[in-house]
């Protein structure tokens, strides 16, 4: 069944701008409910906007834009015209991962890795022997993963190439937040202090923008590739757009 959806690039570039005011908007209600106004008893209010939290707004909104972005790459499959330059087969793996990653940011699976390495006392995929196991897993199935599709991605790079580059953009800036800072947060920081909901702002933030520097790369590349709602010429001349 093929799907399709119609934007002009300018609409692609709002999306994006207010993916972005969005998320800051959920990081100043983390600074004010959980920073600034920490004395007061604020109650559920506190859990509901804390980015740290597993059933929170951030979380939510997180969850929901992964899952929109497999949607995306679904539209992208159902309309692709360019099968030589970018296999579907692709597009369904990318379809599948960013479910994953939706149900994931949704059910804290990668949290239930950790429990399970705790009660196994794998102490050796942990930071300090309690925390943080995900990270060893989920990084050797990633190195798995980019070795088995890496044929795909010199594709991307040799006809999407503006696309890729913002893609790419957008994944170092997502791994630099669930990775890069979570692990600073490991060796470093004392949970619940205030230098530990400073760091908790950069990851979060660094995963929700590159997620939505991602979507937008995808909304590019819809265009690349699907003839239907532009002429080949303007699809083709796309890879020249700059952001």
């Amino acid at each position: 069944m093929k799907f399709e959806i119609y934007y002009t690039l300018q609409e692609a570039k709002k999306i994006l701008r207010w993916l972005i005011i969005l998320e800051l908007i959920l990081v100043a209600f983390y600074v004010v409910t959980n920073i600034v106004l920490i004395d007061l008893p604020l109650g559920s209010i506190r859990k509901i906007f804390d980015l740290n939290q597993d059933l929170s707004i951030p979380a939510w909104f997180s969850s929901v834009q992964l899952f929109i972005v497999s949607l995306l790459l679904y539209i992208a499959y159902s309309s692709n015209q360019r099968k030589l330059e970018l296999p579907s087969s692709f597009l369904l793996l990318g379809i599948l991962f960013f479910v994953f990653l939706s149900i994931d940011e949704g059910a804290a699976i990668h949290e239930k890795i950790t429990i399970a390495a705790r009660k196994l006392d794998l102490n050796w995929l942990m930071f300090d022997g309690n925390s943080g196991a995900w990270i060893a897993v989920y990084s050797f199935l990633g190195l798995v993963g980019g070795l088995v599709t890496f044929r795909y991605f010199r594709l991307l790079w040799k006809h999407f190439r503006h696309e890729t580059q913002i893609a790419l953009a957008g994944a170092f800036l997502f791994v630099m937040g669930a990775v890069g800072f979570e692990v600073i947060s490991y060796l470093f920081l004392q949970s619940g202090s205030t230098l530990h909901k400073v760091e908790v702002i950069f990851e979060e933030l660094f995963e929700m923008s590159g997620i939505s520097i991602i979507l937008y790369a995808v909304l590019l590349l819809i265009k690349s590739i699907s003839f239907s709602d532009s002429t080949p010429t303007d699809a083709k001349s796309l890879e020249g757009t700059h952001l």
